[in-house]
Parts: structure tokens; sequence; C-alpha cells
């Protein structure tokens, strides 16, 4: 029944769209048909305007030849009237550029200077030349050649008197070059007439040149042909002029015509046959109700495209509702719709949900742009798409983040397909983009008993669902005996512990498979509530500074000379917590650059209060994290106006850098050590041995005091042989050479302090002499230790 009104509803559509287009259609046939006459006039006007150009611009031409010659023919004529010699060679130049028949000069009387004498009434236009005129006259029958000729000359002046004229006799056939001008792919012919409508010059066609030339004969004569009439008289009265004409075989043709500025009586004529005017009019109109055509079809498809639209409205919600626009898959509500119909169909067995992440995808965006960073999301994409096997799909979460259901509880084959899978991906990208691209899978294989219900046993039935959506409530469901928590929040519990999987992944530079771990996360989400309370731990005050004595050893007797200042987390929530707990946190979040102020804050505090009591004070160490070394200079004016503020002596202070910090980036540790140097402050170099220990270092580093590591006395057993400690008494001879003192650390026995005696070593710190103890009881240890 369902299918039925879905096919009535089409079949509504497809008549809409139908009579739509009956309409259109008709519109559009009625619209050709009332313009196109207005729109063939129009065309033919166009065409009349171009053909008038075309003369225009031969006549122009024309003229432009003329007057070369001219100018050609004066040069001579200046040159004559100045010195005879040469008189053949000036009228062999003549010829050469101008084509000339004949040339030759006359004197006024006729008698030729060069070339034979000449009758003036045979040639009126070199009779008007002797009056001071450069002239050009159309003769029929040359009195020397016979020729259809155009005659030029000019007067040859001297100091104002005329002297007599210089002539060139050009045959008119030589004109034929000179129409250069066509707009209708050589369709067109050009010809120059006389007054008369003789036909003297063609272009090209000597058969149609003859055959107008019989009809435009007596053009001018009031009994011609009505079109030659009107065109006559537009030529007159305006200087141009076009008609169509019907020759004697009804052959038609458009004429346009222009006269010669030049020269009296002659006209360019430009004639072009009307079908070739019509063949273009008729390519426009075809091109017009192609592009109507076109636009007919667009409005069509417009119009169906919203009909079908309409149809399928509810369907194209559902997909924008449930699938991601970059990538294609399916978004987070896919993911929930699609979890939750597993559990009505119960199909969780053997199902593993995958959790895939970009490392540094941040990074990625901020420094190549969200353009390049999209493209870097839509290959992953659609690499995992690809990976994904019959019965298994893919979600994109949120940012870089990714969801796999794949079928599988085997964590050998399930990690084997994840690792090609992102072995893949890093290889693909590598060869496009030139550079790595890492990525993490945090698998969790679903099992029920981890969303058993413990309070509620009462079993139900999974609503079905209702328009894509299921009615899924918080009440406890059955799924193979067992009865689940299960609402529409459930969906990403899951996927919540695949996410905390794939944060139990420490390595940076590959890519990483790791499986959901009750302990591991157990652990994770107490470091977690570590870092969310450091905050109301600064503000309450559970942060409090332990001091470890240390001791000169260089005399006769261990003499107390100095504290290392150690930082502990009293918590009521957590108990008493060592730095070892809560320091790797705080360095991961950056909380560590905020507890390094407030520590030594609290040690300039204490001493301040110790030197108002009286007491004699020692100098205290205090530790600098790596964050606060980038800071440089920065953090040293900070540090210099916490110890202003409460009045301590930079020689009560002694700041300590991890050995480790040096081959993290050792330019920005020699700077921030030249800052607090410059300033005052002394350097010890703490935990050396424990990393990447060089002896190197002491030489380009500015550092007062190098404090041995603990691990290089752990394996110190008594009467062992020199070369078991003969590292650290090396280590030691270097550092005094190069001007530092040395303390040994964490030592705990008689014999090691025996030992580092003999080796020269100048303080000891370590449980030996005592541990690390609050302030209250080092200010009684100091006062002890004085008497």
């Amino acid at each position: 029944m369902a299918m039925n009104k879905k096919s009535k509803r089409r079949l509504v559509a497809m008549q809409r769209i139908l009579i739509a287009g009956i309409l259109l259609f008709s519109v559009s046939l009625s619209v050709i048909l009332m313009f196109r006459d207005r729109l063939s006039l129009l065309l033919v006007s166009n065409v009349q305007t171009e053909l008038l150009d075309i003369t225009r611009q031969n006549s122009m031409y024309v003229d432009r030849k003329i007057a070369g010659i001219f100018s050609s023919m004066e040069y001579v004529a200046r040159d004559l009237a100045w010195s005879r010699d040469g008189t053949a060679r000036r009228v062999r130049y003549l010829t050469e550029v101008n084509n000339f028949t004949r040339v030759g000069a006359v004197d006024i009387y006729g008698r030729g200077l060069e070339g034979p004498d000449i009758r003036m009434t045979d040639f009126p236009g070199i009779k008007l030349s002797l009056r001071g005129e450069r002239k050009v006259v159309y003769t029929k029958r040359t009195a020397f050649d016979n020729l259809n000729a155009m005659v030029f000359s000019v007067p040859i002046q001297m100091q104002g008197f005329i002297m007599g004229s210089v002539y060139g006799i050009l045959d008119v056939n030589a004109l034929k070059t000179m129409f250069n001008f066509s707009a209708f792919d050589g369709n067109d012919e050009s010809f120059i007439i006389d007054a008369e409508g003789r036909m003297f010059v063609q272009a090209r066609k000597w058969e149609l040149a003859r055959y107008m030339d019989s009809y435009l004969a007596g053009w001018q004569q009031p009994d011609a042909a009505p079109e030659l009439v009107r065109l006559y008289t537009k030529v007159r009265q305006n200087r141009y002029g076009v008609e169509r004409i019907t020759m004697p075989d009804s052959t038609q043709y458009y004429l346009a015509c222009r006269p010669l500025s030049s020269v009296s009586d002659l006209y360019v004529l430009d004639v072009i046959p009307t079908y070739v005017v019509q063949e273009r009019i008729t390519g426009i109109l075809n091109s017009v109700t192609f592009i109507l055509g076109i636009m007919l079809l667009l409005l069509l498809g417009g119009y169906g495209y919203s009909e079908w639209r309409q149809l399928k409205s509810q369907e194209r919600i559902y997909d924008l509702a449930y699938s991601d626009a970059l990538t294609g898959l399916g978004n987070l509500e896919k993911y929930k719709l699609n979890m939750l119909e597993l559990v009505r169909k119960n199909q969780l067995k053997a199902l593993a949900v995958i959790v895939v992440n970009i490392r540094g995808m941040k990074a990625i965006n901020d420094f190549m742009g969200y353009k390049f960073g999209n493209t870097v999301l839509q290959l992953v994409a659609d690499k995992l798409k690809a990976g994904c096997r019959e019965g298994e799909s893919g979600y994109r979460g949120n940012s870089d983040m990714f969801y796999l259901m794949w079928r599988g509880c085997d964590r050998g084959e399930l990690e084997r397909r994840l690792r090609e899978l992102l072995d893949g991906i890093t290889e693909v990208y590598a060869h496009k983009e030139g550079s790595r691209l890492y990525l993490t899978a945090g698998v969790y294989i679903v099992r029920l008993e981890d969303f058993v219900s413990e309070e509620e046993k009462r079993k139900q039935e999974i609503a079905s669902a209702v328009e894509g959506q299921l009615n899924i409530n918080a009440m406890p469901v059955e799924y193979g005996g067992m009865a689940l928590d299960v609402d529409e929040s459930w969906p990403m519990d899951v996927a919540g512990n695949a996410r905390l999987a794939g944060k139990q992944i420490v390595q940076q530079n590959c890519n990483a498979v790791s499986f959901f771990d009750e302990k591991v996360v157990k652990k994770m989400k107490q470091e977690k509530a570590l870092e969310d309370g450091f905050q109301a731990a600064m503000q309450n005050g559970e942060f409090v500074v332990y001091f470890q004595p240390k001791y000169d050893v260089r005399g006769a007797s261990p003499v107390l000379s100095g504290a290392e200042a150690l930082v502990r987390w009293i918590s009521p929530e957590h108990g008493f917590l060592p730095p070892y707990i809560f320091l790797p946190l705080f360095e991961r979040d950056g909380n560590l650059e905020t507890l390094d102020r407030h520590v030594f804050e609290l040690v300039c505090r204490q001493l301040a209060a110790w030197r108002q009591e009286g007491r004699q004070l020692v100098p205290v160490s205090v530790n600098v994290s790596r964050r606060n070394i980038a800071q440089g200079r920065r953090f040293v004016d900070e540090m210099e106006r916490t110890m202003a503020k409460y009045g301590i002596d930079k020689e009560l202070i002694e700041l300590e850098v991890l050995e480790n910090d040096a081959s993290v980036d050792e330019d920005t540790l020699i700077t921030f050590l030249r800052a607090i140097k410059s300033s005052g402050f002394r350097i010890a170099m703490d935990d050396f041995g424990s990393g990447y220990s060089s002896l190197g270092l002491l030489y380009g580093m500015p550092i007062d005091c190098l404090k041995l590591d603990k691990g290089l006395f752990d394996g110190w057993q008594e009467d062992m042989p020199d070369s078991d400690t003969s590292l650290v008494r090396h280590i030691i001879q270097v550092a005094h050479e190069t001007g530092r003192v040395v303390v040994a650390e964490g030592i705990e026995q008689k014999y090691q302090v025996e030992l580092l005696r003999r080796f020269q070593c100048d303080y000891i710190q370590g449980y030996y002499f005592c541990k690390p103890i609050p302030a209250d009881e080092f200010a009684e240890f100091m006062e002890k230790e004085r008497l």
C-alpha cells in the first residue's frame, strides 16, 4: 500500500512536469514567432551597417593609397624645382614606388621636361595642377595608352612661381589589391564605379562584376530601377547608402556605396548576396532558438528537480541529519542510531567499536590552513570506509575523530587489520604530501557485562523504530539473559571506552593501536581527577614545601650548608601525594608552569618568615621546569619581582634545571641560563647522569653546580673495585677542572659518603643525613645543627 502511494505521488509529479513543459514550450514558441520579424529587421540593419563599414574602410584605404602617391610625387616635384639633373632617375623612382604605367614632367606650356609633349586639353587634371593644386582625375581612355586610368599630377613650384607639373598615369586595375576588408567569409565583393554606374575595378569575381556593370549602368538616371535611384540619391545626399536590389534573374543582393574623397565621381561599392545575409540571420535565429530551448530545458529541469526534492524531502532530511557533509560518512547521530538498532536486533556479539584519531590535526589546520585540513580528513575518511567489510561501517565524530563498527572479537586479527589500514593511510599521505601522518586507534570489544544493571532486574522489550528514531528509554532491557541499562546515551558510553583505550597510547611518531584495559583506564581516571583538582588545590593551599638538607663534606666533619625545596601535595581527598605522582601530570597539561611559580613564592615567603624570626638562613635550591625555561627573560624578571617582594637576597636562592632539559633544546636552555647568570643567580644542573648526559655540556653552559643523580650510586657496594666508581670520580674531576662544585644526591649509606669524600665531592644530599621534612621541622633542624 505504501509503495502504491509512493508511485502515485511520483505519477502526479511527472504529470505536473509534463504540463509545465508543454506550457513553457508554447510560450517560448509564441515569443519566437512574435519577435522573429523584428529580430530579422534588426539583424538586416546590423548587416547593412556592417556593409557600410566595409565600404568606409575600403574607401579610406584607397584614399590613403592616393595620399601616399601624392606625397612621393611632391617630393620629386620639389627636387625638379631646384635642379633638372637626374630627372630620368626621379621619374623611374615614381614608377617603381607607385606602379605607374607612365610618368613624366611638363612645363606650363605642355612641353616635355621628361617624356613627350602633351596637349592640355587631353589632360584636364594636369592643366588644373598648373594652377597650384594637386589633382587626380579618372580618365577612361588616356591619350598615351588608351587605358582606363587615374592621372595624378602635382605642380612644380619655386618661390611661389609655377614652373610645370609632374604627372603619373595609374592603371585602375592596380587598385584591385586595395580591397582588403571583408566580414562575410569572402562572400562579399568590392568594386569601383564611376558616376554613370560603370564598373572598371573589381576585387575578385569578374563574372559578378560584368553582371553588375550591365545592371548599374545609368544608375543616376531617373528611369533606372527604383532601388538604384534610391541608392544614388542616398549617396549624393549622405555620402553613403545601402539598398537591397533584385536582378533580372530574381537573385537579390545588398549594395553599399560610398564616394572616394580624393577622386571626383568615383565610388566604392560593396556587394553581398542576400542568401549570405539570410544564412547569417538564420544562424542567429537558430542560436536564439537553441538558447531558448536550453532555457526551456533548464526551467523544466528546475521544476522537475523541485518536484523531486519535494517528493524526496523526508529522505533528504534523514541524510542531512545522519551524515557528515565533508566526508560523506555517517555522523555521531547515525552511529548512535545504528548501535541502538543492533541492540534491538540482538546483534551486539562479536562487535568492536573503534575510535581513530589523527595526531596533530590542530597543527595541520593552524599551519597548513583549514582547506588542507579538510583534504586530510577526506583522505582518511575514504580509506577508513574502504577498510570496512560487509556489515561494518564508519562514522565521523567531532573534529579529527572517526568511529568504526567492525565485526570480530579476536584482538590479533583486529590489530592486524587496523595496523594495515593506518599504515596504508600514512603511506598514501606521505606519497601525496611528502610528510608523515600518524593515527591512533582505540578499540573496545563490546562486553555486555560492562553494562549490566545491578539495581534493575525487570525486563522489557525494546520499542520498535518510529520514523527513524528508536524509542529507547533509560529502563533496563534484557539482552542475552542480562539486564542492560540502555538509553540514547549508551552508544556514546561504548565509544567512550574506545576513546579511553586510545588515550593509553603514548607513542608519538608512529601509528598505534590500543585495546580497552580496565586497570589502565582506572589509572587514567585517577590521573584525570588529579589534573582537574589542581586549581582547587592551589586555592586551598594543599601544595606545601618540604626541605631536604644539603651538607658540605669537604671539611673534617659534614656541615649543613643549604637545602633543596621539594613540593608535596597534601590532599583531603587523595591524602599525602609525593611529587613523582603528580608532577608528570602537571608537566603534561601545563600546570607545572604555574606550580613552579607558586613553589618559588612559598620558598621566598618561608625565608622571609625565618628571617623575621631571627633565624640564620641557608641557601635553598628551587627547581625550574622546561616550560618556564622556554619563557627565558620573562620568567627571570618575575622571579626577581617575587624576591624583591619578600626582600630575599640572590645569595639565598639557587635555581636547578634538569639535565634532561638540555637534551630537549640546548639553545633555549643556554639562553635561559645566561639570563639567570646575568641576573646574579647561582645555577645547578639537577639529575646529571639520569638522561642524555654529556660532559661536553659543562664547557658551554654557565652553571655553578653539578648535582649527580641517585642512579649513579645505586649500584655501589662496599669493597667494590675502583673501576666501578671511576665514572663518578672522573665526573667530579672534570667538574672541578671547569670550576664547578659537585653535589651527590640520594646518598643513603655511610660507605657511599666515605667514597665521595675520598673523591673530593663537595656536597652530599640524601637520607643518610636527613629525608625531606616540613618547614617547621627544618627550622628546628637548622637550629640544632648550628648548636
